[in-house]
Parts: C-alpha cells; sequence; structure tokens
C-alpha cells in the first residue's frame, strides 16, 4: 500500500503539475495528496491525467465552488465519500486488500462566512473522530493542519489536536521541520504538515522542493511490514506544560495555601501546608499524562538492503568471472550502497535534533559520543535484567552492600555527640541571643534565586523552577518554616527521602558497579542548605572553616588554580636544585562514608552555633532512599551516614569534614606541601639529592600516617589508585612501601585531568589533548553537512576546543615550538572541516577569520589575560596571591597599570604562572584592568587580542 505522499504545493498545481507528475511517475506513490491546490469548479480536470491514476478533488468543489486539496490514487484504494464533510478539505480513502484508512487534510486559515477559525477547526476534528470510529484496521492522517506542532508555547488548535490524538490513542509521527520560509533577512521554520496514525512501524521522510515552502512528505512501512502486524508498545507518562504561567501559578497557589497560624511550631506540619498548595497548583496547571508509543522491530531501511543484496549478486558473479566489467559494476553498486546509508544517517541525525534547546543537545552529545541516560538493562550472570522494578532493586542493594564494605574497612573514631539542645544557644562567638540566626526575607530570596530551573525535582515532584517562579508569594510561609527549624533544630522528614539515579560512569553499561548512584531532593530542603550555607559564610571566613589548601566551592578558585599553586611550588622547588616527592590519593566514596557525629566534631570546634550545628545533624541523620528507574522504584532504605550527594550543602559539609588533612601531614612532616581539591589530595615533600632515600622514608611515614587518619574518620583510601612520582629525578623508578603495598613511582601523574611529567615538560599531557581532540573529529565531520555554521561553531566550542584548551594557563605556555604545532596542525585541521576547505586553498589566518574561532594562540592568550586577572581581584587563592603581590610594584609613569617581575633564576621556574605574569600583563592592551568586573574584563580582552596570532 505504501509509499504514500503529501504536499502543500503552495497557492494552486496548475502551474507545478510537471513537477507533480514527474514526482509520481519516479516513485509511483498509491496515493499523492496536494493541497492548496485551488482548483475551481470551472475547471477541467482533464489535464491533470496520468496514466495509472485517478484524479479526484475534495467535496467543497460542489458546496462552495472550489477545491482546495486533490489526489491522485491508484486502483488499490476505494474513495468513502460518506467519511468525508463536504464543508471541510478533506478526502478519504481505503486500501481494498487491509481495509487501512487514508485521510488527506488540509486546515486553510482564511475562513467561510459565519465561522471562525477555532470553530472550523473543531468541526476538523469532529469529523476525523468519526473516521477514527469507523476504522477497524487502522489509520493514516496527513495534512497541513496549520499548527506549528514544534512550537514550545503552541497556540489553542495545537492543544486541542494534542488532545484529540490522546484521547483516540493517536500518535503525531512527524519530528522534524517541514515548512521553512524567508521573511526579510530571518528565515522562519515550523512544522506543519503532520502525520498521525495508530499504526506501528511507520516511517516518515521529508524532501524540499523550490517550488514551495513546504516539504513533500513521503509515508512508508519499514520493510512493508503487513500493516496489521503489532508492535512494540511502551507506555510514557509525562507533565503537560501548555496551560503554565507564573501568573495563574501565583494566583492559584494563593487560592490553595491555607496560610501558617502564628501558633502552628511544628514544622513538618508547615511544609506539609505549603508542599500540598503546591502540588494541588501543579495538579491544575501541569497535569500528568500518559500516551503510548509505538516502535516496530529493528530493520534496516528498504533500499539499502536491496542494495546489499545487489551488490552480493554482483560479488559473486564478479568472483565466478573476474571480468573488468564485472569489477566495475561492483563498485558501482558498492558506491551507490555507501551514499544510500550516509543519506540514511543524515535523515536519521536531522530528526533526532529537534527544535528545543535540550532535545538538539542531547542528541548532539549523543552523536559526540556523551550519551545521556539511556534505558539501563544489566547483566546478572548468566541472564539479561530489562525489568525495571528488577534493575531497580539491584541498584538499591548493591549500592547498599557497597556502603556496608567500605564502613567494614575503616575504623571511625566514636565521637561522642554533646548535649546540643543545652547550655548556651550559641557556643563561643558573637551574640549569644537566638534572634541573630533568623532568616530574613532577602535570605530566603537570595536561596531562592540559586536554584537552578533544570535540576531534577525530588520525591515531591516540585520542580526548582516553580519554586523560582512563585519566589514573591512564598519568600514568607519559606521564612516562617526556616526559623522554625533553626530554633527547632528537626528538618521535616519528608526533606530527608532521597530519590537515587544510578548514573552510569566508564565500562560495560550492563554491569551494576559501573554505575554511581545521584540522590534528588526537595526543592525546598535546596533552598533551605542555600540559606544555611550563606549564614555560615558570614560567620566564618572560608579558610577557617576549611583551610587553605583546598580549592573547592570556594570563590575565585577552580580545578585550574589548584593545579596553578602544585605547578609553581614544584617549579620554584626544581628551579632550587630539590627533588619533589609527591602523591595523590584516591578516596573510595567518599561522600557516602561521612559520619555526621564526626563532622559535628568539627564544627563545635569551630564554635559554630549549636542552632545549626543541630539542624545540619538531624540533616544527616536517619535518611532515607530509594533508587528510581524509569517509572519503577525499589523498596525505601535507610542510610545510617553520609552526605547526600546532589545537595547544595553537602559538598561545603565535606570540605569542613576533611579540614584537619594539613595539620596531619604536618605532624610527620612539617615542610611538606598539601593542596585538595574536594576528595582529591596531593602531598609534596621537597628533598635534596644527597638525602632522597631519608625523605622517601619521611614520605612512607607520612602517607601510612594520613591513611590511619583517613580510616580514623571513616574514609577508605584505594591504594591501587594513588600515584607516586619524584620530579626532577632521573634515574629509573623507584617504589614507596606502605603496610602491605609496593606504589611504585611513575613518569607522570594525573592532577585533576590534567598530565604532570617528572621533569615539568609537558609533551604527554598534548599527546592526551590530541588524542581527546582526534576522538571527536569523525562526529564533527558528520555533523558538518547537517548543522548550520553557526550551529556547527558551537559544537566545536563544545566538543573541541573545550577539550583543547581545558587548563590552558598551566600548560600552554610552557610549551616548546614543536608540541604547538601539533597542537595547531589538530586544529586548523577541524577548522578546515568547518569551513570545506579539503583542497587546503585557504592559509591559516584565512580560516579564523572565515570561521570566527581563535587560533590556539589567541586562544592561550586570552585564557591567561583572564586567569591572571581572577586572581587580582580574589585574594581568596592565598598560596597564589600572596606570590603574585610579592612580584607586583606600581611606577609613577603609568600609575594605573600593575607590573609584575620574574624571581625564576633557572628556565624550569620560568615555566611558573606567576613568573609568566609579567609578559601575560604586558600584552594586555588597556589600563585600569586589575579593577575591572571580570565579565568586562573578559568582553573587552576578546576585542582586543585578534582572532589569529602566528605560532612564534
Amino acid at each position: 500500500m505504501f509509499p504514500i505522499c503529501y504536499w502543500n504545493c503552495a497557492s494552486g498545481l496548475v502551474r507545478k503539475f510537471p513537477i507533480i507528475r514527474d514526482h509520481i511517475l519516479s516513485i509511483k506513490p498509491q496515493l499523492f495528496f496536494v493541497s492548496e491546490s485551488e482548483i475551481m469548479q470551472s475547471r477541467s480536470t482533464k489535464p491533470f491525467s496520468i496514466d495509472g491514476y485517478s484524479f479526484e478533488t475534495s467535496q467543497t468543489l460542489e458546496t462552495r465552488g472550489k477545491s482546495r486539496i486533490s489526489c491522485w490514487s491508484t486502483s488499490n484504494y476505494q474513495r468513502i465519500k460518506e467519511l468525508e464533510n463536504e464543508h471541510n478539505e478533506i478526502m478519504v480513502f481505503k486500501e481494498k486488500s487491509t481495509d487501512i484508512l487514508i485521510a488527506g487534510v488540509y486546515h486553510p486559515f482564511k475562513c467561510f462566512e459565519n465561522e471562525t477559525i477555532r470553530s472550523n477547526f473543531e468541526r476538523l476534528l469532529q469529523n476525523l473522530a468519526e473516521i477514527e470510529n469507523y476504522s477497524r484496521a487502522g489509520l493514516i492522517i496527513l495534512g497541513d493542519f496549520n499548527v506549528n506542532y514544534n512550537s514550545v508555547m503552541g497556540c489553542p488548535l495545537r492543544f486541542k489536536l494534542e488532545d484529540f490524538c490522546v484521547e483516540k490513542n493517536l500518535d503525531q509521527i512527524v519530528d522534524f521541520i517541514t515548512r521553512s520560509r524567508k521573511v526579510a533577512d530571518t528565515l522562519q521554520t515550523s512544522t506543519l504538515d503532520l502525520v498521525i496514525t495508530n499504526l506501528g512501524g511507520i516511517k516518515v521522510e521529508g524532501s524540499f522542493n523550490s517550488e514551495s515552502d513546504h516539504m513533500i512528505l513521503e509515508v512508508s512501512k519499514i520493510l512493508f511490514e503487513k500493516a496489521n502486524e503489532k508492535s512494540v508498545i511502551k507506555r510514557v507518562h509525562y507533565l503537560d506544560w501548555r496551560h503554565y504561567t507564573p501568573e495563574r501559578a501565583k494566583l492559584l497557589f494563593q487560592n490553595y495555601f491555607r496560610g501558617i497560624n502564628i501558633h502552628l511550631w511544628d514544622c513538618d506540619m508547615i511544609n506539609e501546608r505549603i508542599t500540598t498548595a503546591l502540588c494541588l497548583m501543579l495538579n491544575d496547571l501541569v497535569p500528568k499524562r500518559s500516551t503510548n508509543l509505538r516502535s516496530p522491530k529493528a530493520v534496516i531501511n528498504a533500499k539499502i538492503q536491496n542494495l546489499k543484496n545487489k551488490k552480493s549478486r554482483a560479488y559473486k558473479k564478479w568472483s565466478r568471472s573476474n571480468q573488468v566489467e564485472d569489477w566495475e559494476a561492483l563498485k558501482s553498486i558498492s558506491r551507490d550502497l555507501n551514499k544510500a546509508i550516509k543519506i540514511e544517517r543524515k535523515k536519521g541525525f536531522v530528526n533526532k535534533l529537534g527544535s528545543d534547546p535540550k532535545t538538539y543537545w542531547n542528541a548532539i552529545n549523543e552523536i559526540m559520543g556523551k550519551t545521556g541516560r539511556d534505558k539501563i538493562s544489566l547483566q546478572v550472570g548468566d541472564n539479561k535484567v530489562t525489568d525495571s522494578q528488577t534493575i531497580a532493586n539491584i541498584f538499591s542493594d548493591h549500592f547498599a552492600s557497597k556502603l556496608e564494605n567500605l564502613n567494614s574497612m575503616s575504623n571511625p573514631d566514636n565521637f561522642i555527640i554533646p548535649n546540643l539542645d543545652g547550655g548556651d544557644p550559641v557556643v563561643g562567638i558573637g551574640d549569644p541571643h537566638p534572634a541573630n540566626l533568623f532568616f530574613s526575607r532577602e535570605d530566603i530570596t537570595a536561596g531562592i534565586k540559586h536554584l537552578k530551573r533544570s535540576k531534577a525535582q525530588g520525591h515531591d515532584e516540585i520542580p526548582g523552577m516553580v519554586i523560582k517562579d512563585l519566589a514573591d508569594v512564598l519568600v514568607d510561609p519559606l521564612c516562617w518554616l526556616f526559623n522554625r527549624i533553626i530554633s527547632g533544630g528537626k528538618i521535616p522528614r519528608s526533606w530527608k527521602t532521597s530519590v537515587i539515579s544510578p548514573i552510569y560512569k566508564k565500562g560495560e553499561k550492563t554491569k551494576v558497579e559501573n554505575f554511581r548512584p545521584v540522590c534528588n531532593i526537595s526543592s525546598l530542603s535546596k533552598v533551605y542548605e542555600k540559606c544555611i550555607m550563606n549564614m555560615l559564610q558570614k560567620l566564618f571566613e572560608f579558610d577557617d572553616l576549611m583551610g587553605k589548601h583546598q580549592h573547592a566551592y570556594r570563590a575565585g578558585s577552580s580545578t585550574i588554580t589548584a593545579c596553578l599553586t602544585l605547578q609553581d611550588y614544584v617549579s620554584c622547588n626544581l628551579d632550587e636544585g630539590n627533588q619533589i616527592l609527591a602523591y595523590s590519593t584516591d578516596l573510595s566514596s567518599a561522600f557516602d562514608i561521612l559520619r555526621p557525629n564526626i563532622l559535628v566534631g568539627n564544627l563545635l570546634e569551630l564554635k559554630v552555633p549549636k542552632q545549626i550545628v543541630r539542624t545540619i545533624f538531624d540533616f544527616l541523620s536517619n535518611r532515607l532512599s530509594y533508587v528510581k528507574v524509569e517509572q519503577s522504584v525499589s523498596y525505601i532504605k535507610n542510610v545510617p551516614y553520609g552526605c547526600v550527594q546532589g545537595s547544595v550543602l553537602g559538598p561545603y559539609l565535606f570540605n569542613i569534614y576533611m579540614r584537619h588533612l594539613p595539620n596531619v601531614i604536618e605532624s610527620t612532616s612539617p615542610e611538606a606541601f598539601v593542596i585538595a581539591y574536594a576528595d582529591d589530595a596531593y602531598v609534596a615533600l621537597p628533598a635534596k639529592r644527597d638525602n632522597l632515600n631519608l625523605k622517601k622514608d619521611q614520605l612512607e611515614l607520612t602517607f601510612a600516617h594520613h591513611i590511619n587518619w583517613l580510616k580514623s574518620i571513616g574514609m577508605v583510601c584505594n591504594a591501587n589508585k594513588t600515584d607516586f612520582l619524584i620530579f626532577g629525578c632521573p634515574g629509573p623508578p623507584c617504589s614507596m612501601i606502605v603496610g602491605e603495598d609496593r606504589i611504585r613511582s611513575k613518569d607522570t601523574i594525573n592532577v585533576l585531568g590534567l598530565t604532570f611529567e617528572k621533569s615539568l615538560k609537558w609533551g604527554p599531557h598534548v599527546n592526551n589533548v590530541i588524542k581527546k581532540a582526534n576522538s571527536v573529529n569523525y562526529s564533527l565531520r558528520m555533523l558538518n553537512t547537517i548543522l548550520p555554521r553557526s550551529l556547527h561553531r558551537q559544537v566545536i566550542h563544545a566538543h573541541f576546543i573545550s577539550n583543547l584548551v581545558y587548563g590552558s594557563p598551566v600548560w600552554a605556555g610552557c610549551l616548546n615550538i614543536r608540541d604547538v604545532k601539533r597542537i595547531d596542525k589538530v586544529f586548523y585541521k577541524t577548522l578546515r572541516l568547518h569551513c570545506f576547505d579539503f583542497e587546503r586553498k585557504l592559509s591559516n589566518y584565512e580560516l579564523c577569520m572565515k570561521s570566527n574561532i581563535r587560533s590556539f594562540v589567541s586562544l592561550r592568550l586570552v585564557n591567561d589575560a583572564i586567569m591572571l586577572q581572577r586572581l587580582c581581584r580574589n585574594p581568596n587563592n592565598t598560596d597564589l596571591t600572596i606570590r603574585l603581590i610579592l612580584q607586583s610594584f606600581l611606577i609613577s609613569r603609568h600609575p594605573d597599570r600593575l607590573h609584575f617581575f620574574d624571581l625564576s633564576q633557572k628556565r624550569i621556574g620560568r615555566t611558573s604562572f606567576i613568573n609568566r605574569s609579567k609578559r601575560i600583563s604586558e600584552l594586555i592592551p588597556f589600563p585600569a584592568w586589575s579593577d575591572m568586573e571580570s565579565l568586562a574584563f573578559k568582553k573587552k580582552i576578546k576585542e582586543r587580542i585578534p582572532l589569529y596570532m602566528r605560532t612564534q
């Protein structure tokens, strides 16, 4: 019965009939609908005849003197006029052998007298409902409904059409742009031409023709399956956001919210009132809906399969004859096959891209190899488990048993928690009156503002977007709730339940151990955590809470500043003739085995107010969790310890938990250097060449003491992933013995994604950078002919350049000319791909200008300047900024410019970022840059530094 075609030819088929005739004769469709055909009653239909086809028009030709939809049909089809409303532009055919109904529809914007667009559309839907009730074997509806189905906000007509599809259990299967029109200097795109069906295995393809701004839709059956063959049906649940607006949400919330009596002190009841009003409002505005998704068996395209069979026959013929003409025929078929596969892949990519940014980037990430949350299937023994309920329970058992094993491997100190309810409300700091710790409306507003709209919601299913939209009406109830929590020291019970999502990490996707748990918690809980964190930051300096060694979650610091600090320390010591013994530690599930009682000890030692300590302890204690896979959930389990991954306060508390690390290292090695980023720690010890063995013994003692301390606080160090390296040692590898483990030294060590080499050269890191850059080249090539240049450039920046320049302030300025040229070779190869310069006619300068992408040298200078300005503006990073201040000065001739000088004496020391500050500052072409706002400086430096700079 297939293929079936539909085309909005745009204002009359008289002039476009030759195009239609050629198309029909080339693909030989069973039906070919043409809308906007504009056939008048006075016109003869004989000029539109095609051999083997009957030409017919809609019944409006007789009732209103004009038909706007026509159709060519073969003898396999019978027209069912009794199902057609004579006032609608609709034609209905029945396939004689299968009884499947095919309806061609056109919904015009121009209405007849005494009717509106809405009434016209409702009459059409009533007609389609009658057709659907009549159909028994199946139904396919093709047409231009003049409803943009890919519009995010949509319109009332689209809502009615979607409701009709849901009610009648129909699927709209066109997911690509079907109309494209240039208006002024912009390109307007939309999905107006739709295919709606209740059959499985239906495939829709589109091709543009220059005579119309609409695509010609071609509907086919994959591998021409039998129409009544059952397909796989999956029930999908989703939230319908079409009718949601912030204004309506506020109004409904205020209607449902009963208010809070000042005598209501129970935080659970207060939270329940707020949550209930939010849920009732969401039930009205964002109802849950469900639909059936049909997907046939995965089969290959019919055209490709035919070419494969043809190639197989041609190969057999050539292998028997060994004739030149048979070889040429085989090559020709192979070329056709490769071309067909390429076209099919391109169509698949285009269909996946979608129209909204989230769908677009999900498709791009999948094509680039960064897959999201795919359907999970696990291998348990010899059995493959696909049931989501069973998988959720398997993950729940695995995560629980993993924590039990880690707990048995550590020996935490049993810190006895003092009575947090007795004595002074505040321990040792400030005014002891508890009113000092109450939240204001401004504090609550700041906490709500921190929420991210795109984050997943907790088990209460209240999205952060809704909390942000209702900030004006929620601030007073939340202020009362949060202050009650502070005064009572108890968190609402519903906030202490976490929804765990298994996220694929690495390795085989069928093994449960290759997934890590990520928690989703209540959005209101996240607001409260942010308010607590802001309060702690007001009461304490960062270094007092977490130590100078910690670079994670502090303003102005990042993985790059941590690497710069380590590089500066190592290079300066190598300049002085020292060797550096360094090791890194890897903790197993560090956040999951944090002990709340030990954390309370650290908080009380810091003299944190008791009200805050009580709420933090209650937040971490007696928690519940369950695993959710698709729509299935596991049984609920108790979580006796751990810091909630995915929470706002969790990383902050973990840093406080680990704050004693420098003191532990200093107790055995006072001269040791310590740096950390969250749970990643790096320890270095300087040594002279003549006492290297003595220092190695000292480092072994330090490492053993380090591991014992980790065990005492419940942490477990993974010795197999511990790296040991001696900077500046040209000799053969040596080893460090800790307990029963022997750790051999390496030539490189990975520090937060950067590869440090023992002589502080960057050749190994350049090898890794080039390897990562080349890994995405094939995907960029596939997307090259699909995406517009602006979108392709975004993908290059997101997946290629981001990997190429990560950490460039640390290593890019230290490269020799050979390594820079190696990077340039990979860089300009991608730019030639982007500019379609396959014959290498453009110079490097022309490539940068045409693509509007900076050269590698220009990118390095921009990143160096931004990092220098960030260090000058943020004094929090003590180790780096003190060195920077010591090596800076002002001169009277240029009072508004900051100057630097180089203290290094040898080549290695000059590779430090601090010692390169003089060269970097000289390239910043405007004064007073150190006092500028970061965004303004970033914008200005990009304007001043040219796109292309030649490799020196």
